[in-house]
């Protein structure tokens, strides 16, 4: 090889040698760290992503165009049947899944979906749910299926009240008791 003014060297010296030079270059950065990190800081600032504290400073600036993008997308897809398919499939798989946690109550009890998610909307729309403030599904006929005409939406605070009532818990010195 010419030798210049600047040493350059072949691919093959850059392999044998490469262990080497990346001791040189750690030893570079030891002995120049207060400007790689100086360095760093600066680019911190150009990319306010690549650190947690940046990255919250972004969120702040930027918060009322993310929940107008999370609302829309409530608007968009939570309203368009996204809400019914994933309540239909939480029920499908009560019912049919033997791994689901409430398996036993529900599927191991006999109890079929004969529900599609057309028939929970015109539910949902029947009972005005969109009214209540945490609507929940409830089965008339607690033995039932869950059919059109066996279902509906209750509130979650009447819905828990109605399963304390057919399955009162008993306390430690055997009494029974009701909750309000």
């Amino acid at each position: 090889m010419v030798e210049t003014s600047t040493q350059r060297y072949s691919k093959a010296w850059y392999k044998r040698n490469r262990i080497r030079l990346r001791a040189v270059r750690h030893r570079h950065y030891l002995n120049n760290r207060e400007a790689y990190r100086e360095k760093d800081r600066r680019w911190r600032k150009l990319n306010p992503n690549r650190s947690r504290e940046l990255g919250r400073i972004f969120y702040r600036l930027h918060r009322r165009k993310l929940i107008e993008r999370k609302r829309k997308w409530k608007i968009q897809h939570w309203n368009n049947g996204y809400r019914f398919s994933r309540l239909l499939s939480s029920i499908k798989s009560r019912c049919t899944n033997p791994n689901a946690s409430g398996f036993k109550n529900y599927g191991g009890r006999g109890i079929l979906c004969e529900l599609s998610s057309q028939d929970i909307r015109e539910l949902w729309e029947r009972d005005a749910a969109c009214k209540m403030i945490k609507p929940t599904i409830d089965r008339i006929n607690n033995d039932g299926h869950y059919s059109f005409s066996n279902c509906r939406f209750i509130e979650l605070v009447d819905n828990l009240k109605k399963s304390q009532r057919e399955h009162p818990r008993k306390l430690s010195h055997g009494s029974m008791r009701l909750l309000p």
